[in-house]
């Protein structure tokens, strides 16, 4: 039996597919699923199926609902027993972790970030993907009510974090095209974020695909305020114009750019002034302003230090 909530609320046994009927039992079947193996209280079920317009006999409705999941896990070839009820108030989905996709995206994650901690570039990046490839379409999406919306929004935005993780560790691999190529596509299905968009651009700079940052800009900011709103900050407009100037892209570090420790990250004219004592091929890249203090970043490494602000 497999439990799937990165798309539509369903079960599956081998190609077969069960589903149920009702929102609501959609709803208590997934609320049960993000916590196996834990009793979740009724009352918890009845805000997420109604929120505060919960009718008079909600706890009757949710009891009908978890019947008819008990009826949909047997069809999908399990027991119903595995659907308990905790009497008076609590309901439990006593199936193993493994068994639902949102579980295994969080675990496949996990160990792609470890690989990623420990500079195992290749298996980071094969752990990521395998992650991706669980998500069949926006999480909960035959789902209503404000419980799933939140739910929906939170995933999505953790959906586009592994992404970004993913574009990282390409571009230390050198699969430059690939994230350009990858970002490129996703336009028109998610909502990008900043960092999404700056590691897009680079893999644009570093595949030698400069004149295509503008457009892939100007995609990305009309998809943000169309959906949300909101368009990339001022930094990411400057690391564009950056990365159209820059001979060679792979002077420009994309985690320092957009590490949130370093604050307003800015380029600075005098790119090749030297550092005093350092090779010559240290060259002052940008500098940084974090709790009032300048820093300037200095070569491949990109070590921060305090400079005397004018």
């Amino acid at each position: 039996m497999d439990l799937r909530l990165l798309g539509a609320v369903h079960l599956r046994v081998g190609e077969r597919i069960v589903g149920l009927e009702r929102s609501g039992e959609r709803c208590v079947l997934a609320t049960l699923a993000f916590s196996p193996g834990r009793p979740v209280q009724l009352d918890t079920l009845i805000e997420n199926v109604w929120g505060e317009q919960a009718p008079v006999k909600a706890a009757e409705s949710i009891a009908s609902y978890v019947r008819a999941v008990r009826r949909a896990v047997e069809a999908a070839g399990g027991r119903r027993d595995l659907v308990l009820n905790h009497r008076p108030r609590a309901y439990e989905l006593r199936v193993a972790p493994a068994a639902i996709d949102y579980h295994r995206f969080a675990a496949l994650t996990s160990a792609a970030e470890a690989k990623a901690r420990v500079g195992d570039h290749g298996a980071a990046i094969d752990g990521y993907r395998q992650a991706l490839d669980l998500w069949l379409a926006d999480p909960l999406v035959d789902v209503t009510g404000d419980w799933a919306e939140r739910r929906r929004y939170t995933l999505c935005r953790r959906r586009i974090e592994v992404l970004c993780a993913l574009f990282e560790q390409q571009l230390r691999v050198g699969e430059h095209a690939s994230v350009a190529g990858q970002a490129t596509e996703l336009l028109d299905q998610i909502v990008p974020t900043d960092r999404l968009v700056a590691l897009a651009m680079f893999g644009l700079a570093r595949s030698g695909h400069q004149a295509m940052i503008p457009g892939f800009l100007q995609r990305a900011a009309d998809r943000m305020w169309s959906a949300v709103r909101v368009r990339p900050s001022p930094r990411i407009t400057a690391l564009a114009d950056r990365l159209i100037r820059e001979a060679d892209a792979s002077r420009l570090d994309f985690e320092i750019m957009l590490s949130p420790s370093t604050g307003m990250v800015e380029p600075i004219s005098g790119a090749d002034e030297e550092r005093p004592g350092a090779p010559a091929h240290y060259g002052v890249v940008m500098t940084a302003t974090h709790n009032g203090k300048v820093y300037q970043a200095w070569g491949p490494q990109y070590i921060l230090e305090p400079r005397d602000s004018e």
